[in-house]
């Protein structure tokens, strides 16, 4: 793509930025989607400032962890180093 380094895409999307009240998941819901589908090397997207996804989080961080899978920024899955 003309210009940019990188194109990164995920694979474990919880749809956390719609709000519950126009059908979007609640927090249970985000943290249930992001720990059945996550597996080594995925890359969840969540947004910023979802209506749940803060309150999804903490559960998301213990979850994975209970899977044996560890949260890495995304420099080091693609092997980069901070200034590149």
């Amino acid at each position: 793509v003309a210009g940019w380094t990188w194109a990164i895409a995920w694979d474990v999307d919880p749809g956390d930025g719609v709000d519950p009240a126009a059908g979007g998941p609640i927090a249970t819901d985000i943290l249930a989607r992001v720990v059945s589908r996550a597996d080594g090397g995925s890359i969840i997207r969540l947004q910023l400032g979802g209506p749940r996804t803060l309150a999804a989080l903490p559960g998301i961080v213990d979850g994975l962890a209970d899977a044996g899978l560890r949260i890495a920024p995304l420099a080091e899955i693609l092997g980069l180093t901070v200034g590149e």
